[in-house]
This record gives C-alpha cells, structure tokens and sequence, in this order.
C-alpha cells in the first residue's frame, strides 16, 4: 500500500467525522435539511473510503501472491478484489513458507556448525570491535582446552592468541607465525581475509599446523646428508681397514718386527672398525622406516615403558609421579613409540645423576589428541643446545652417538604424532609427544562435552 493511498483514506476519514459532527450539531439546531445533506456528503464520502480500502486490499492481496510465487508484482486488475476472501489462505501460505525458509536456515546454520567444528584447522572470524562470529572448535581447544564457554569477544581469549590473531591480520597472507603453548611450540600458516561492511571489516582467519611437516622434510633432508656422508665414509675406510689388516699380517711373518709398528697397524685397525660401526649406525639410521600402527591402549603401553626402568628409578632414588586415564587409544607403531619413550626417558634418568632430589613426572592427557609428558627437574638445556637437540650428530655426551633424539623423533612422525621439547636452566625439561586421538575415542569424547 503506497503513502498516497494512505493520505487519500485518511483525509476521507476525517472528511467523515467534519460531516457527522455538522449533521449532529445542525441536528440538534433544528436545521434538518442541512443535517440530512450532511449525513448525505458523509455517507458518500464513507462508500469512496470503503471503495478505497478495497482497491488497497486487492493491491495487497496481488503483491502477497506475487510474492508467494516468487514473481513481480502484477498490476490490479478490474476483479482484483473479486476475491478477496481468499486473502487469508494467501497470508498462510506465505507464513508457512517464511517458517520453511526459517527452518532451511536454521538446518544450515547446524550443518556448516558440523562441519566448522570437524575441521583440524582452526578458523575463527570477528569485526574490528573483536566481535566473533565464527569460532570452531580447533580453535577454541588452541585457545584453551578446558574452556566451558564459547567467548563472543576476542578479548576474552588469552592474551597469546590474542597476540596471535593481531600478527596475522598485520602480516601478509600465508605467512608463517611462530604460537608457543605451554611446553610446545607450534608454527602455523596463516590464511585470512576480510569483507568490509557498514559497520567495518569482518576479518576471518584460518590455521595451518605446518610443524609435522616441516620435521619431515628436515628428517628427510638429515637422512639425505647422512646417506652421502656413509657412503663416502664406508668407501674410504674400508680400503684402509683392508690395507691395515694385510700390513699387520706381513709384519708379523717376520721374527724381527718392531713390536711398535705392530701397535701402531693394530690401532689403525681398531679405529677403522669403530669408524665403520659407528657409520653402519647412521646408514641404518638413514635408510626408509615404514610404521604399523595399530590401536594401543596408551596407557598400558606407557605403564610397560616405566616398569622396565623401575630398578634404575630405585637405585638413583628418583621419585616417579605418574598420571594417566584408565583407557585412551591412539593409531600408533606399538615397538617405535615404545623406543621412542625409552630413549626420553632414559635422557631423563641421566639428566637427574647427582641431583639432590630427582623428580620424574609422566603425564598422559586425553582430550583432542593424545599427548604425553616426560618432565624431569634436573639441570636442563641450555637455550643455544635447545634447538639442535633432534639434529643427528648433535651430543653433549662423551659416549653419545647424537642419534637418540632423532631416532625417537623419526619413530613419533612415523605415526603421524608430534614431538617437542621445553626447558629452562636449573629449572628441568619437558618433552611432549602428542598423537590424534582414536576415532572411536574422539566421538566419545564429543559426546560427554
């Protein structure tokens, strides 16, 4: 119904009350000409307001179907108002069509919900004021694992993420960005974008975890080198033990040998084994793993990793604390991921030798993934050893091979688990090793949140 239509009905009713009020008032004067001329002029007036109001329900009922078919507005017609009754059915009909749409709505909003929250990558999306629109279950874990509340401002995440969110959104897209959570660092690949509106940008923000991937090509790129490094090695030494083995034999055919030259082509000998054995360790180090995992209990599996240094733990008096739920299962190689436990936790037990009070700590977590931590309080890593300790080659130790550490980190990726490593001076190291949790477990975990 247009303003113009509107004004005409208006002024038609109050052209009707001036009317009626002179036919009463010339009524009671007793000029009763006047007042049926009056009454006349309102009455007439009225049947052009009720002629009116029809046209403007007939041009209402049109553009009600028109809309209901989804069609522009037709032009009313002569028999426009002709039916009229059927205005009610017409109003129904488009109700029920709005509740249908409604009902779309709110059966997408549950689908792409669905879908958000079974992503790995973590997206959230909010305005310039940190309003959040869209916040995924990846990224409230990344947030904080135990929240209970979903927050609609971004200052109600930490203050890291925050600090995060601000980096990416002023940085170019797909830039990698360095996120450090408790005892593991996490390196991202960013992607964002925004859409600018009346009330300012909508930024959204979605979250690569780059860093299995990037240990995999580092792996790759240590076996490569050391690959070449073998063979080159074996090439030379093996002549030369060769040599060194015919040499001493041809000394001692002789009565008169020098007893010194018989050292000296014996330790030559010596060196040149060691030398071999020592490469044939990272030959086999370099050669192609393949996993079979299989679903483990984790907990079963760590509690036999333990047991099998409960003597040293007795003998250093180191004070075990352990903690992990009755039943958590993960895809993993049972015999890599128990190595990779034994050569931690043995670091562990030699970086608490000597110390007044030795304290391991064993946690296993079940919530989004499997993630277990081997804390010990003794010296630590210093800042600058920290990050080559998964290097092969890389030793502290005397007697070390500096194979340790990569081969348990070989053993974790195989599986397609993490691994990390936290520590500070006089303070103690964390290890972290995560896994995703089985699916079976994960759903059962969805369900009682």
């Amino acid at each position: 119904m247009s303003s113009k239509m509107l004004l005409s009905l208006a002024w038609r009713l109050f052209t009707i009350m001036v009317l009626t009020a002179l036919a009463v008032y010339c009524l009671n004067r007793e000029l009763y000409w006047t007042s049926v001329g009056a009454l006349i002029g309102a009455v007439s007036v009225a049947l052009t307001a009720i002629f009116l109001v029809h046209k403007c329900l007939a041009t209402v009922k049109l553009n009600l179907l028109a809309l209901d078919g989804g069609h522009s507005s037709p032009t009313p017609g002569k028999n426009a108002s002709n039916d009229l009754h059927n205005l009610f059915p017409v109003i129904f009909g488009i109700a029920q069509s709005f509740q249908s749409l409604q009902h779309n709505h709110e059966l997408s909003k549950a689908v792409y919900a669905l879908a958000l929250n079974n992503l790995s990558h973590p997206i959230i999306s909010f305005n310039e004021r940190g309003d959040i629109f869209i916040i995924n279950q990846a990224m409230l874990k990344l947030n904080n694992p135990s929240l209970t509340f979903t927050p609609k401002n971004t200052r109600l995440l930490s203050t890291s993420i925050q600090q995060l969110l601000n980096n990416v959104i002023n940085s170019p897209c797909n830039q990698l960005h360095d996120w450090h959570q408790q005892n593991s660092a996490i390196r991202f690949s960013a992607w964002h974008d925004y859409i600018s509106t009346e009330q300012g940008k909508v930024f959204t923000i979605c979250f690569t975890d780059i860093s299995q991937a990037l240990d995999r090509q580092e792996v790759t790129a240590w076996k490569k080198l050391l690959t070449v490094i073998t063979h080159e090695v074996g090439n030379s030494v093996t002549p030369i033990s060769s040599l060194s083995q015919t040499a001493l034999g041809l000394v001692q055919q002789h009565q008169d040998y020098d007893a010194r030259l018989t050292e000296i082509l014996q330790l030559i000998l010596d060196r040149t084994k060691w030398l071999t054995d020592y490469t044939e360790s990272y030959r086999r180090f370099s050669v192609k793993q393949q996993a079979q995992p299989e679903y483990l209990n984790m907990s079963e599996l760590l509690k036999d990793t333990l047991a099998l240094f409960q003597s040293t733990f007795e003998e250093d008096n180191i004070q075990l604390s352990f903690g992990a739920p009755s039943s958590a299962r993960a895809y993993v190689d049972k015999n890599r991921t128990s190595q990779a436990l034994i050569n931690i936790i043995k670091n562990a037990v030699q970086a608490l030798k000597r110390h007044p009070q030795p304290r391991l700590t064993v946690d296993l977590i079940a919530q989004q993934h499997i993630s277990i931590s081997i804390r010990d309080n003794g010296n630590g890593i210093s800042a600058q050893d920290l990050p080559y300790i998964f290097m092969p080659f890389f030793t502290r130790k005397k007697s070390g091979s500096g194979l340790g550490l990569a081969i348990a980190r070989e053993n974790i990726l195989l599986s397609g688990g993490q691994i990390s490593c936290h520590s500070q001076s006089q303070q103690g190291t964390t290890f972290t090793l995560s896994w995703p949790l089985a699916q079976q477990d994960r759903q059962l975990q969805t369900e009682s949140l």
